[in-house]
């Protein structure tokens, strides 16, 4: 978190966006007090984070429909897709992955056209900075197109995968 964190710190601090032009919610980090001290410990970016207890996977979904972005943070010891990504991935919002894992996350994103992934601070600082612009102007367009490739990650058709492959084993 602390790849976006100081990101958004140094464009505020920089005059470069306003912290009214921005906000972050961190949906059930209030289920993690240590985390959510972590983070409500600087004052300049109190002003523009929120969070939430742990929601009902509905509420998290409602809220998530509202962003116009959704991130995906990683950890340079593990490579993973997250749950919650293919949560993201149904509500067809561009997903950030920060930082870039060079791994399975990364690829998903890249190969599928599902968002953009940061490998450095200044790469997405300029994507914040370029999209509070687009916001303000009313251009900012942030949902996923419709790809025919994400059909395959459809609980519907991994379940028929998954039949198949038990099917075999007899």
């Amino acid at each position: 978190a602390e790849f976006l964190l100081d990101s958004l710190e140094d464009l505020i601090n920089n005059d470069e966006i306003k912290a009214n032009e921005i906000e972050i919610n961190f949906i059930g980090l209030e289920y993690f007090p240590e985390q959510l001290k972590r983070i409500n410990k600087n004052s300049t970016l109190q002003k523009i984070i929120k969070s939430t207890p742990r929601l009902s996977k509905n509420e998290a979904t409602a809220l998530n429909l509202k962003a116009d972005y959704l991130v995906n943070f990683t950890d340079k010891n593990l490579s993973a897709i997250y749950a919650k990504t293919y949560n993201y991935m149904a509500c067809k919002k561009e997903i950030l992955v920060i930082p870039d894992d060079n791994k399975q996350l990364s690829n998903l994103i890249n190969e599928n056209k599902l968002g953009h992934v940061f490998k450095t601070k200044n790469q997405l600082k300029n994507f914040i900075t370029e999209k509070v612009k687009l916001k303000k102007e009313g251009k900012l367009k942030t949902n996923v197109s419709e790809n025919e490739d994400l059909n395959f990650f459809k609980r519907s058709h991994q379940a028929k995968i998954f039949c198949e492959k038990l099917k075999g084993l007899k």
